[in-house]
């Protein structure tokens, strides 16, 4: 198959396109062709060795052994499954990621309790290829490190941004739990990139900054492996819970602090 792979540290041109094995299908995996996949910063500071923290993990001078790999999110088909496998089947559409890099290649395996979900039908491979980093980390800024719980205000600097989109509709997916399906009217306004970002409140009418008054009520809590924020949600797309809280705290760009 083919893949991106690489030697060195460096710009784009240390990245090379490769003939590599498929990678073997254990009984607990699976083993999925890649359709789409996404590239984020946590790339681009893997191929540059930079900032040299990353390097701990990588390798010092060299990327390690094993670890020339480029690519964290993913949207495919199953093409094969472990004989333990239940819970997927070959031709079944997933998105999800892998934690130690990959999924710029043609095909990878990928345990079936690991970061692989079914895909919704609505989302085309290209756009469920885009949510597994930036929708995660918008939800862990929001739910685990802000923490946000009734009456809250969330602030979302640069919200234009890949993580950014996802922190505004996160948020307000939690406050329409807090309404028990009502959804409060919402202006609108174009973002920095051209993107219509939903808001209530920005500073000087650019829509890179977002506070917004999230009202959420405490959820149930329920496993989610991924951060599911694109329309109306299924079984394969649990609704995110809320845990309890301690004073504001924020992650990022991410703020949330009591409304008062």
């Amino acid at each position: 198959m083919k893949a991106i792979r690489y030697d060195r540290y460096g710009p784009p041109e240390v990245l090379e396109l490769r003939d590599i094995d498929v990678p073997a299908v254990g009984g607990d995996e699976v083993l999925v062709r890649v359709r789409a996949a996404s590239v984020n910063p946590l790339d681009w500071h893997f191929m540059r060795g930079a900032p040299y923290l990353v390097r701990l993990v990588a390798g010092l001078s060299r990327p390690r052994a094993g670890t020339g790999r480029l690519g964290a999110d993913m949207a495919g088909t199953v093409e094969a499954a472990g004989q333990n496998v239940t819970e997927l089947k070959p031709d079944d559409e997933v998105f999800g990621g892998l934690e130690d890099r990959g999924t710029l290649a043609e095909y990878i395996s990928v345990r079936q309790d690991g970061a692989v979900l079914g895909k919704p039908d609505r989302l085309t491979f290209e756009q469920a290829a885009s949510v597994p980093v930036a929708a995660f980390t918008a939800l862990q800024a929001l739910r685990d490190k802000g923490q946000i719980q009734p009456g809250y205000q969330v602030l979302v600097n640069g919200a234009s941004g890949g993580v950014g989109t996802f922190a505004v509709q996160i948020a307000k997916a939690f406050d329409r739990e807090g309404h028990a399906g009502h959804r409060p009217h919402v202006p609108a306004e174009r973002g920095s990139r051209g993107h219509r970002l939903p808001r209530t409140r920005t500073r000087q009418g650019k829509g890179r900054h977002h506070h917004l008054r999230a009202d959420v009520s405490t959820a149930a809590s329920r496993r989610s492996r991924l951060a599911c924020s694109a329309g109306p949600r299924s079984r394969s797309c649990p609704a995110p819970s809320v845990p309890d809280v301690g004073p504001g705290a924020g992650a990022g760009g991410i703020g949330c602090r009591p409304h008062r």
